[in-house]
């Protein structure tokens, strides 16, 4: 029942709570490469804008993101919580001092989105197809982003996307003990 139900808001926040939660994100510090060391200080780096911090800025909420890509790809309930799964394996596998950029989450909600998908199912989209699920705004994430994502994660994960039953109930209880 659970599993076959729909897509809740409430599921959406709690996916992007866990996948804000696998790496820390840190501010860039853009320093232009062709400065002597001796004027790379502290106060220059404020006024240095790059390409990627202006990226960095087209960037959504979590939150939005993730409804988008839910609600573009279709996927189930059941895709979403091994999604958490693996969002929790990812975390137990890397380093306590990971960091990451503003739109590291949306890359590992998306990397873990997508290999539930294919772990669960005999169809699923291609990583075309994932890549534009990934445009919100002036957001999107390339096929070639897609692709080293995903094969960026079965290597963190030891290409070991098997379960039990009862470890994805443990990544659900939070859902079940209000239907139980």
């Amino acid at each position: 029942q659970f599993l076959g139900g729909s897509v809740s808001l409430e599921m959406t926040c709690y996916l992007a709570q866990k996948a804000s939660n696998v790496v820390e994100r840190k501010p860039d510090l853009c320093i232009p490469i062709n400065q002597p060391p001796s004027t790379r200080q502290s106060d220059r780096v404020s006024e240095v804008i790059t390409a990627r911090e202006q990226l960095d800025d087209q960037v959504p909420l979590l939150e939005t993101f993730i409804s988008s890509v839910v609600r573009q790809s279709n996927v189930q309930v059941s895709t979403l919580m091994t999604t958490l799964l693996y969002l929790a394996r990812l975390r137990s596998k890397l380093a306590p001092t990971a960091e990451g950029t503003r739109s590291t989450p949306h890359r590992i909600f998306l990397a873990c989105l997508i290999l539930s998908e294919k772990f669960l199912n005999d169809f699923s989209p291609y990583n075309k197809h994932w890549a534009s699920y990934s445009r919100v705004g002036e957001f999107s994430l390339s096929n070639f982003d897609v692709n080293i994502m995903e094969k960026q994660l079965l290597f963190l994960l030891d290409w070991n996307l098997k379960f039990e039953p009862s470890e994805l109930e443990q990544h659900c209880e939070p859902f079940l003990t209000r239907i139980r």
